[in-house]
């Protein structure tokens, strides 16, 4: 479930790209709770192909925040951002799959469209891809990529214990090896 902190954060990072008038009365809208009008200034914008406004439209389904509760259609609208390419669209369409909201649970979907978010540099992503090579889900088992994934999260990501500790218990079960392979991955890798 996407949470406030989610919201208000998709709210920031909206608002701080360059936004047309009508976009920047729609988010200001939602983040004082007005979503009425939030959805009257910005579903125009997400029709015509905005992907920050469609991620955010998607947002307001998957919460039901001024209008009805609607997970299919919080899919739909991060579908269209995430197919322009959109790190934000495509991260919260693997999330829509890794957990069947929306959509049937499909982790190799899933995995598809988080490897998409984490290669434009959505961090958000890292985590999940950690998990899903920890336990071989939609990928095949992978300690090494697992730790890199949860290395670069821990990185990355303003509250790493999470990740610190998902990368340990990884690393237990790692030959020095493989260890260092993961670290040497981690290292080097860099959003495309």
């Amino acid at each position: 479930m996407v949470n406030r902190t989610l919201l208000a954060l998709s709210i920031l990072c909206i608002l701080s790209s360059p936004v047309w008038a009508d976009k920047n009365a729609g988010f200001a809208a939602a983040k004082r709770g007005d979503y009425e009008t939030a959805l009257r200034e910005l579903r125009p914008l997400a029709d015509r192909g905005d992907a920050a406004t469609q991620v955010f439209l998607g947002l307001m389904y998957s919460e039901g925040l001024g209008v009805k509760k609607d997970l299919v259609e919080a899919t739909i609208w991060y579908r269209k951002a995430a197919d322009q390419g959109d790190d934000s669209g495509q991260f919260m369409l693997g999330i829509s799959y890794v957990e069947g909201k929306g959509v049937t649970k499909d982790f190799a979907e899933a995995a598809i469209w988080l490897h998409k978010a984490a290669d434009h540099g959505n961090i958000g992503a890292y985590g999940p891809l950690g998990v899903m090579y920890a336990k071989g889900q939609g990928v095949t088992q992978d300690y090494i990529q697992a730790h890199k994934w949860f290395s670069l999260a821990a990185r990355k990501t303003k509250n790493p214990g999470s990740a610190i500790t998902a990368r340990d218990r990884i690393a237990s079960q790692m030959t020095p090896e493989e260890l260092a392979e993961a670290r040497r991955l981690a290292r080097e890798w860099t959003p495309q």
